[in-house]
């Protein structure tokens, strides 16, 4: 019986430990993805692009890629292009290209739409987007 019981706790030992843990969004409100069930955490302030880097650092998480964010049409631009982010809030949040942290995109939450921040002409400068956090 005890040999039985050091068995499941070592399995459950190890079943959690590779469970990954997220940090509060303490700031910010929790939106769930529509496909894949993520959790993000969305500021409530728009900022630029490298605020919204600094502060998802800050909240102990990584400002979210494309590819967490957007899964399965990673690369799309236009409307629709980002499914798993379509919420009922006509907002756009920075994210990031996962080939590093130099390349930023937008993302629409009410349309999906996905375009590239020089589209308006501000750039990463853009105060309007919120942050998104993974």
């Amino acid at each position: 019986m005890r040999k039985l019981l050091v068995i499941i706790v070592v399995y459950l030992t190890l079943i959690l430990s590779t469970v990954p843990v997220r940090a509060k969004c303490d700031g910010g409100e929790t939106i769930q993805g529509v496909a894949n069930h993520h959790s993000y955490c969305k500021s409530t302030t728009g900022m630029t692009w490298w605020a919204a880097f600094a502060w998802c650092k800050y909240q102990g998480r990584e400002l979210a890629t494309m590819l967490e964010a957007c899964p399965n049409t990673y690369g799309a631009i236009g409307h629709g292009a980002c499914p798993n982010l379509m919420v009922d809030k006509n907002e756009v949040i920075w994210t990031a290209v996962p080939s590093g942290t130099t390349h930023a995109v937008r993302v629409n939450l009410s349309s999906g739409l996905v375009t590239n921040p020089n589209a308006n002409g501000k750039g990463r400068n853009d105060t309007t987007p919120y942050a998104l956090c993974y």
